[in-house]
Formats: C-alpha cells, sequence, structure tokens
C-alpha cells in the first residue's frame, strides 16, 4: 500500500470515528440510482458499454459525456473503475468535456473513496486537474476529508484539505475538517512524502533524455502562487492560511501564522499578533530560518491551548447545527441528477432520430433523382448535350491567348491601336477647323 494514504498505526493522535453521523453518508438515496432505468439496464452489460465508449473515444474520435456518466454512476468493481479512470482522462481530450455534469464528478469521488485500492488513485486524479478534470463539491469533500481522519491517513489528508484552499470553497463544514487534517500531519513531523513519486522515483539516466533545441520560445516564468504551487511546505501553508483566514481566536490565529510561515509570507506573519499557542510556536521555529522572525515569535504572548481537542469540538458543533440541513439539500440533489439524466438522454434519443430521419430523407431524395435520370435520359439527352457544349465553350474561354507571353515591340499594335500615337498634321487640323463642304 501506498504511504500517502497509509492508515495510521501506533501514534498518539486520538482517532473519533464521529465526526459525521450514518444517515450523513445517504446511501440508501444514493444506492437508489441503480435502480433507475437507465442503470438497471446498462449495469449488466457495463464491460460491453466500455468497449463501445472505449471504440467511440478511440477509433471514432467522439464520445458523449452523458454516457460517462452512466458509466460512473453504475461502477462497482475494482476493474470497472479503473475503465472509469480511463473514460474520464480521455473525455478530457474531447469537446464534450464542458458538457460533463456534476454527478459526473461526484459519481467518482464517491465510488472511488471506498476503494482501498482507487485511494491513491484519486488523489492523483485530484492534482492532475487538466487531464482528469475531477473536482470535489462540499459534500464529498467531508465524505472524504472524514473518512481520511477516521482512518488516520495524514498526509492524505492534508492533501485533501489543499484542494479546499485550490477551489476557495466556502462550506464550513468541509473547512473545520480540513483544519484538523492539515494540524494533525503538520504535527505527526510530515515524515510522510506529500507525493507518491518521491518514494518509487528513480535516478535519470543523462543518456536517457532526448534534448531538442526550439527556436524561438519564449519561457512562461509566471507564477500564480496558486495552482503552480509545488512545494509541499507552501501548499500547506497557503492552505492553513487559507482555511483561517477569518477569526479572532488564540488557535485560528496561531495556525494562520503557522501557514504564513511556511508559505514564505514572512511580511505578512509580521503582522499577525499574539497570543499564539505553544506547540504553534515549536513548530514556527522549526520551519523558519529567519533569526528575527524567530526572536519576533519568541517575544509573542504564548498560552497552552489543545489544538487538537479545540477543532474536534468545532467539528462536531459544526456538523451539530449544519449536517440535518447538509443531508436534505443532498438527497434532494440526487433526485434531481436523476431526473435530469433521464431527460438529458431522452432528448439526445431524440435528436438522433431526427438526425437519423433527416440523413434518410436525403438518400431517398439521392436515390429518386439517380432513378429519374435513369427514366428520362433520352428526353433530356438534347438537353443535356447543349449543356455540354456551353460547358466546354466556358472552358475554352479560360486558355491564354495565342500571343501569350510573346514580347511585343513598339510597332506590334494592334488594329485598333495603329494610328493613335502619330502625330496630327497641319493640314488635318485646318480641314477639321474647316468642317465639312457646304
Amino acid at each position: 500500500m501506498s504511504r500517502i494514504c497509509r492508515p495510521l498505526i501506533g501514534h498518539n493522535i486520538n482517532l473519533s470515528r464521529h465526526f459525521v453521523s450514518e444517515s450523513f453518508h445517504c446511501k440508501q438515496t444514493w444506492g437508489q440510482r441503480l435502480e433507475s432505468k437507465i442503470i438497471a439496464n446498462i449495469r449488466p452489460n457495463l464491460g460491453e458499454f466500455f468497449v463501445a465508449l472505449d471504440r467511440k473515444f478511440g477509433t471514432e474520435h467522439r464520445g458523449s459525456a452523458l454516457d460517462v456518466d452512466i458509466f460512473a454512476n453504475a461502477v462497482d468493481t475494482e476493474s470497472e473503475l479503473e475503465h472509469l479512470q480511463e473514460l474520464l482522462f480521455k473525455l478530457r481530450r474531447t469537446p464534450h468535456t464542458v458538457h460533463s455534469p456534476l454527478s459526473t464528478n461526484h459519481a467518482a469521488v464517491r465510488a472511488m473513496m471506498d476503494s482501498e485500492e482507487h485511494l491513491n488513485h484519486l488523489l492523483d486524479m485530484l492534482d492532475d486537474r487538466t487531464n482528469y478534470g475531477v473536482f470535489l463539491d462540499n459534500y464529498s469533500a467531508v465524505l472524504v476529508l472524514n473518512k481520511m481522519l477516521v482512518e488516520g491517513r495524514l498526509v492524505g489528508g492534508a492533501r485533501v484539505a489543499s484542494h479546499i484552499m485550490l477551489q476557495e470553497e466556502e462550506g464550513i463544514p468541509s473547512i473545520c475538517l480540513a483544519n484538523l487534517a492539515c494540524w494533525r500531519y503538520m504535527s505527526s513531523g510530515r515524515s510522510d512524502p506529500w507525493y507518491a513519486e518521491e518514494e518509487d522515483k528513480e535516478p535519470e539516466d543523462p543518456d536517457d533524455v532526448i534534448r531538442i533545441r526550439v527556436k524561438g520560445m519564449v519561457p512562461n516564468n509566471y507564477h500564480d502562487d496558486h495552482f503552480d504551487l509545488r512545494d509541499p511546505d507552501k501548499i500547506l501553508g497557503k492552505t492553513l492560511w487559507y482555511l483561517n483566514r477569518q477569526g479572532t481566536d488564540a488557535v485560528t490565529n496561531s495556525l494562520r501564522l503557522l501557514g504564513l510561515v511556511l508559505w514564505g509570507k514572512i511580511d505578512m506573519a509580521r503582522m499577525e499578533s499574539g497570543p499564539v499557542v505553544k506547540d504553534v510556536v515549536e513548530h514556527v521555529l522549526q520551519v523558519s530560518n529567519d533569526n528575527e522572525l524567530n526572536t519576533w515569535v519568541e517575544g509573542l504572548e504564548v498560552t497552552d491551548v489543545d489544538i487538537e481537542g479545540e477543532l474536534v469540538h468545532k467539528i462536531k458543533e459544526i456538523l451539530v447545527k449544519h449536517e440535518r440541513e447538509i443531508i436534505k439539500n443532498q438527497v434532494e440533489l440526487y433526485q434531481k441528477w436523476d431526473k435530469e439524466r433521464e431527460m438529458n438522454l431522452q432528448a439526445e434519443n431524440e435528436a438522433l432520430i431526427k438526425k437519423t430521419k433527416t440523413e434518410n430523407i436525403a438518400q431517398i431524395r439521392d436515390n429518386i433523382a439517380r432513378d429519374e435520370e435513369r427514366l428520362f435520359f433520352f428526353s433530356n439527352l438534347d438537353r443535356m448535350e447543349q449543356e455540354k457544349e456551353e460547358k466546354l465553350e466556358s472552358w475554352r474561354k479560360t486558355f491564354p491567348r495565342k500571343n501569350w507571353g510573346r514580347r511585343r515591340l513598339v510597332n506590334d499594335k494592334r488594329p485598333d491601336e495603329i494610328g493613335q500615337d502619330r502625330k496630327e498634321a497641319r493640314w488635318e487640323r485646318r480641314e477639321k477647323k474647316r468642317g465639312p463642304p457646304k
């Protein structure tokens, strides 16, 4: 098992299994999608359905976002999850990706988070937004963060929390859970690598590297300090700052200060004020190399607060307040998605039938025209011969002149040009003045 989502074993963190209730998962309503007519018809032949979709994307270079959505809501086994990942990758490379419904992302997240093997794949897909386009919503973010926290997957929870920051989500329950996930990863010493590639990365062989010189290319040195962040410390730091950017209590202020230091925003960190929690001060002194900042932090008012307990208490308090409303809204959303899927499929079928009828009518017209041409051939023979002569004459007019390309001399003039350049004689001018004889 990859170390990214490895469950925590033998650690002193007190794990809780009561962040969200059993009813929060909405398993009964979510399972009703399998009873819909669309999914029920596809589910027995899901393998054949995947082959047909793969052929559309691969050989025919076309695909439907609705078909991928149906497949995402019907997957169940490990192999089907691999197929779903492949379809999402291929759909992202077609213009149809803009029509992907929100239910596709949600179904992919729910399916992969329930699989131990594909949980790591889900984190990689969330990081690879360009190739997969999978994003968390407020509800799915709570589900995934709850799973990470309950099972003690420290770095996995912190990585999921970073997407709350990247997507600039405003959901209070997901923000509280993300805050706890980041603190647990920070307080554990950050021993697990942020990216799985760091474990198995082999040294690069210089002989295998092919470098191509490209002329006229200007390197893009722009860094947006958001989506371009790759340093785990900076990602974790900005996440802590974003999650705690609003608030005045000691825990919030301390985590915001720690986030700014990890992010590298020393000037902004100096604008913070105490009191700060003792545990956070120790982490700041460990990660900071700025002696002046360290001296300034040591001079702040320090208080001793159990950050873990405060964050867990806040999560439970928020969930008690918002859980029932979240469940109600999610159940309504599931029902809405089922109706929209049926309506979109019906509209797509009607459009396909209309297109087929139009193509059939056009084919019948062509067949009738050919039959008429064959039946009335001799009646139209004279007209066709006349059209042939007219086309031949028009074609001949496109030929160049016979004297085209020959240099014309001074005296080589056309008949209508003869005498135009001759000087008029005096007696000719006199005769013109006299006029005709009277």
